[in-house]
């Protein structure tokens, strides 16, 4: 298996189909091995009965959550599962074109561990911007992001991610956050584990329908950040996965209900 992709869902039944049907067509073009894995993080409108329909005519694996978990665990979820030697996790709005995956492999495979989708390098191009609102918030949270985990990243919320198979799953294994900021955790991570990261342009268009909502996401985000950094000093980030959701007092269970 060369590449796994990953899809967190939830309640995305306006955008599901789109998504999968581009990513179908995409592959069918490509010479290699794949998996495509949806995590439906307790999606309560049609994205089951959709993932359901579109799996009889496409090689698509569905990790059902019993509840909504955020889209941190579901992406870490998803990553445990995956078989590929590269692992690559999208948004459904598919913001960054699913093609944008053959440059990203040809960087992962010139030796980067990390390759990073990215709207503040060279090489970006802005098809569709963000509300000036959004876009302040985005480079308001990369500067703090920087400051306070000691980073150097021009863009962490970016939704196109690759790794190959041993960063992510040594990274992911490590994630603990659950919400928005969980991809500051993971570059974080990135870099503590010695990891070579690449940041690359990538061709943008938002998105109406966004499922970040301001200001509790960015109160909620900047809250992680803190997270992040205390378990970083309090040694957190060395412990077994059981034992770090012991520490966090969880009440659930990351486990999916059902793997179809």
């Amino acid at each position: 298996m060369l590449v796994t992709i990953i899809f967190p869902a939830f309640n995305e039944e306006k955008r599901l189909k789109n998504c999968l049907e581009k990513t179908q067509a995409y592959l069918n073009t490509q010479g290699f091995s794949y998996e495509v894995i949806v995590i439906n993080d307790g999606s309560h409108d049609a994205t089951g009965q959709i993932l359901a329909d579109f799996q009889k005519r496409f090689h698509l694996k569905i990790i059902n959550c019993e509840k909504n978990l955020g889209k941190g665990a579901a992406i870490k979820t998803g990553v445990m599962a995956a078989r590929g030697d590269f692992i690559l996790f999208s948004d459904v709005d598919l913001s960054v074109p699913i093609e944008t995956l053959t440059k990203f492999l040809e960087k992962v495979k010139g030796g980067f561990d990390v390759v990073i989708g990215s709207r503040r390098v060279k090489g970006v191009k802005i098809l569709t911007h963000q509300s000036d609102a959004r876009e302040f918030m985005g480079h308001a949270f990369t500067k703090i992001s920087n400051l306070v985990l000691g980073t150097s990243f021009a863009d962490f919320t970016c939704g196109f991610k690759l790794f190959n198979k041993k960063a992510a799953k040594k990274i992911f294994a490590l994630q603990r956050i659950d919400g928005w900021a969980f991809d500051a955790e993971v570059l974080f991570l990135a870099r503590k584990l010695g990891f070579k990261v690449s940041q690359m342009g990538i061709v943008w268009s938002d998105v109406k329908d966004s499922k970040v909502h301001f200001p509790q996401d960015a109160i909620t985000s900047l809250l992680g950040l803190l997270e992040i950094r205390l378990s970083a000093w309090r040694g957190y980030y060395f412990l077994d996965t059981n034992k770090q959701d012991q520490e966090r007092g969880k009440t659930y269970s990351r486990k999916p209900s059902k793997i179809l």
